[in-house]
């Protein structure tokens, strides 16, 4: 299976006959909503099921959750429009009678879940072995805790590939094809511009640059604080934290950026959307697309700035490239599409559904980690660059772009005399500052032989596997011994934890 584990949406996809088909969920739908909510009788829903009763039960229902995982709260922006990704997404509910903390990867595995459901219904037997996807620029936490939540959910993943390169081989670029392309990848929650070069059935990534909190969402909230703002200068009142209010808003957002993909205005009807002392007050309002446009142009910004990073990162310019893929919900935008032509010169190609090509690729993907493709080999690279803190300062040991996987071993020396052990601080980014930068874990060397500074020597290997996760290794040079970091900030689960939530997935949430 290919599964594309989306911010908004869900897909899955299988190899038929050498070709990606896409796998409908229960309801036909080819696509499953990323939302799960837990009923007030302590019901689990998935899906089209979830998202029907989120105004009912909002504080209940947890969407958007792949922007949070692998992630503290504090490294995720707060708005009072977002009230779930902050507060929903990692709560305390009751479950199965007992009340506990719900956290991003269990959520995440119970979509994982049900979408291999789907594909065990299709096909009639147990599904277990995927390629998943996530974003090109998530960093080694994150992509640790996605695919934890694909081993809570029974699967064995294959590999972790990213979303813009599995898009390019849904595009048919493994076939044979040459020539440099532009992936452009602005799905509901994050967005990725990557950089391939195809040649002989070489797929290989050059560069890519983008933004893990960047996405359609972004959009759906300057939009809801319009409706809001409009509310507030007809009624006076403001929607404050009213739980239904904000979640009416959202998927009243959400419509008219759909809508307004093909309609050049828009009316937003919301009745009874609060009361006062005179009565309920209904929300009404018409939304021309030219104002609904320059809501979200500075983002559209970001997204061709971060395309510009990626083509100097490659050393290339826009004439450089012989086509431009779009991919994800927000690129069915017109306005993304006319300022993604601006910017390459060249109209972009669209022959796939931009909510199927990721896990159709996954798919082809699966195929070839599988066996059943053997004339394809796929390059990718490091999205951040990764290194140790020396003091405040950052060491890179492997920069970004490198192609994965790859590894690499430095040397450094004590600073004091009999120094007994040391402590490796390791990041993940490309700031010259450490602080700047992600801590992705520590660790500690211990027992070193009593010497003066700099006379003893630690090599810190780093290496990177084929799904771009990380392992390091620090050793005395001289009497070798050695150990290796374990994340502790990455919600790595171990295999006791993924047993115990595996239960608790089929027991109790």
């Amino acid at each position: 299976m290919g599964i594309d584990l989306g911010t908004t949406n869900t897909c899955i996809a299988v190899l038929e006959g050498g070709r990606p088909e896409v796998i409908p969920n229960a309801e036909g739908g080819r696509t499953t909503p990323s939302v799960v909510a837990v009923t007030n009788a302590g019901d689990i829903l998935v899906g089209q099921a979830a998202r029907r009763q989120a105004v009912t039960n909002p504080k209940r229902t947890y969407h958007s959750v792949k922007r949070l995982i692998g992630r503290k709260f504090d490294d995720v922006k707060d708005s009072k429009y977002s009230y779930d990704l902050a507060e929903g997404a990692q709560g305390n509910v009751e479950i199965a009678g007992a009340v506990r903390n719900v956290t991003p990867v269990e959520i995440s595995a119970q979509i994982l879940k049900a979408a291999r459901g789907y594909a065990e219904e299709y096909w009639g037997e147990e599904c277990e072995a995927a390629v998943i996807t996530c974003p090109a620029y998530f960093d080694d936490a994150q992509r640790a805790a996605t695919q934890d939540a694909a081993r809570v959910a029974g699967l064995n993943v294959l590999r972790l590939v990213n979303e813009p390169t599995s898009a390019a081989l849904a595009y048919g670029w493994e076939k044979g094809k040459d020539g440099t392309l532009v992936v452009y990848d602005w799905g509901g929650g994050t967005f990725d511009c990557s950089v391939l070069d195809c040649s002989g059935g070489v797929v290989q990534v050059r560069a890519t640059r983008g933004d893990s909190t960047l996405g359609g969402n972004d959009i759906d909230e300057k939009l809801m604080a319009v409706l809001a703002e409009n509310f507030y200068r007809v009624h006076g009142i403001e929607i404050g934290d009213d739980a239904v209010a904000l979640q009416r808003l959202r998927e009243a957002a959400e419509t008219a950026k759909i809508e307004l993909s093909s309609a050049s205005e828009t009316e937003v009807m919301l009745p009874f959307l609060a009361a006062d002392d005179t009565g309920p007050k209904h929300l009404q309002m018409t939304l021309p697309r030219s104002r609904f446009e320059g809501l979200f142009v500075e983002l559209l910004d970001q997204t061709l700035a971060a395309c510009r990073a990626a083509l100097d990162d490659a050393g290339l310019t826009p004439s450089d490239i012989n086509e431009t893929l779009l991919v994800g919900g927000s690129t069915k935008i017109p306005l993304v599409q006319q300022k993604v032509e601006e910017f390459f010169g060249q109209a972009p190609r669209k022959g796939i559904n931009a909510d199927e090509a990721v896990a159709l690729g996954a798919a082809l993907q699966a195929g070839i980690v599988e066996g059943e493709i053997d004339d394809v080999l796929l390059l990718d690279v490091l999205p951040l660059s990764l290194g140790i803190g020396e003091g405040e300062r950052f060491a890179s040991i492997l920069r970004r772009n490198t192609t994965v996987p790859t590894f690499r071993t430095e040397s450094f020396s004590t600073v004091r005399d009999f120094q007994s052990s040391v402590l490796i601080r390791v990041y993940q980014g490309d700031h010259a500052y450490v602080a700047e930068n992600r801590l992705i874990g520590t660790f500690r060397l211990e027992n070193l032989p009593p010497a003066r500074a700099g006379q003893v020597r630690v090599e810190v290997q780093f290496n990177v596997d084929e799904n771009g996760l990380l392992q390091v290794t620090a050793r005395d040079a001289r009497t070798r011994k050695e150990q290796t970091l374990v994340i502790r900030d990455s919600m790595r689960l171990s295999d006791t934890e993924i047993e115990k939530f595996g239960v608790q997935l089929d027991e109790e949430f």
